[in-house]
């Protein structure tokens, strides 16, 4: 039996809907691919500004403290108090001296600052680099953040993150700098637990469930 042209009509007008179905079902997929890639691309660049001025901080204090000591103040006597901290824990008796302090105008003239990314921030010498230098512990600061924002950082410096995770590579006992550096014990040498970070004087890695940037201050 011949379809009657209704029937004819009304199988086009089936055919046509479910064309309409699948060719929006594709629209719809392929702006949602649109906006993933967009979101993706805007948490890379977001993390890389975030990197870039946590480093440049960071080198930038490294440099004071060159400067600092052509100026012929020593290691031993750089002071790291600011009321920014909210605490005392830098404020050992060479902070007595305007020109040893780090943060102060006639010191080393750099700004206390602040990161709304940075959880937390220590300057500690109790601790040093694997074959950085020698077995004297470095001056380092560390700065916590969070795991996204570590391994953005260690790709911007070349170092792997394996599995697409931080190093891991544990310290404990940290001292925050008052003057004196104490030995490192087995522990405490960062790049003993993860090879990425062996002589590697700034990078990230991943103690716990928390995650840290550092930079060697000094080496010894």
């Amino acid at each position: 039996m011949i379809p009657s042209r209704q029937s004819r009509e009304a199988g086009n007008a089936i055919w046509f809907v479910l064309v309409a179905v699948a060719l929006l079902a594709a629209l719809t997929m392929a702006m949602t691919r649109s906006s993933d890639t967009i979101e993706q691309t805007g948490n890379v660049e977001r993390l890389s500004l975030q990197a870039s001025d946590l480093m440049r901080y960071m080198k930038g204090m490294q440099t004071t403290i060159e400067q600092m000591q052509l100026r012929g103040i020593s290691e031993s006597d750089l002071c790291f108090h600011d009321s920014g901290w909210g605490h005392g824990d830098y404020n050992g008796a060479s902070c007595a001296n305007p020109a040893n302090q780090v943060f102060g105008l006639q010191g080393g003239g750099i700004t206390w600052r602040t990161f709304d990314f940075v959880t937390s921030w220590d300057i500690f010498g109790s601790h040093l680099v694997q074959n950085l230098e020698t077995a004297n512990p470095e001056l380092i600061i560390q700065a916590q953040i969070s795991g996204a924002l570590c391994r953005r950082v260690n790709t911007m410096l070349g170092i792997a993150n394996p599995s697409d995770e931080a190093p891991v590579d544990d310290i404990m006992n940290i001292a925050r700098f008052t003057g004196s550096f104490a030995a490192a014990a087995p522990d405490n040498i960062i790049g003993d637990d993860a090879a990425g970070l062996v002589e590697q004087a700034t990078g990230c890695r991943k103690d716990g469930a928390n995650y840290y940037y550092y930079q060697v201050l000094i080496r010894r």
